[in-house]
């Protein structure tokens, strides 16, 4: 019974003091091999179609809080795919309702990679990469802008398989206008 019990111990401790020295070693071994093989360059072959956003956020008289944006592109079958979102803090991602509901709450991982701050009111224009998937169907750009003391607006640009030119549309409350040029 005591031999049983040594034994077991002797396993747990090797697992538990050598076995992240092993990890470590064999991580360091797998990313020199990796870093001696050359880049695959199928994911540029697959990302070729540009895409360029102009937005332009109203000027406002009195002082006003930076605004909060969030910019996505969705597919007939409610596929959600976020592009761009400035956000001062994350609890502040409820007051842009519709990105909320849509994509925010349920791809809380995705958006640390294409979150910035917010930025001053005025003209600001943002490029993206797309998939060329999405040329082959009808697709929708938003963009959702929120302000603390402010109101909130949503637009969206639709656009149709093949199209490539610049679609603008003007908003009323917190975007003067917003433009999408899909290349």
């Amino acid at each position: 019974m005591t031999m049983k019990l040594t034994v077991k111990w002797l396993i747990a401790t090797y697992c538990l003091i050598l076995s992240p020295v092993t990890l470590a070693v064999a991580a360091n071994e797998a990313n020199s091999h990796l870093a001696s093989k050359p880049v695959n360059n199928r994911l540029d072959k697959r990302i070729h179609n540009k895409l360029t956003v102009k937005i332009n956020f109203m000027q406002f008289d009195t002082l006003t809080e930076k605004p909060y944006l969030a910019l996505w592109y969705s597919l007939p079958n409610k596929h959600y795919t976020p592009l761009k979102v400035l956000r001062a803090d994350s609890k502040w991602l409820r007051d842009l309702k519709s990105f909320w509901r849509y994509i925010a709450r349920y791809q809380r991982e995705r958006l640390d990679g294409i979150t910035s701050a917010t930025v001053k009111s005025g003209k600001h224009s943002f490029s993206f990469a797309l998939p060329k998937t999405t040329r082959t169907q009808t697709h929708g750009f938003w963009v959702e802008v929120a302000r603390e003391n402010g109101s909130r607006e949503l637009l969206k640009i639709n656009m149709q398989p093949g199209q490539q030119t610049q679609t603008c549309i003007e908003g009323t409350k917190e975007i003067s206008l917003f433009c999408v040029d899909y290349q």
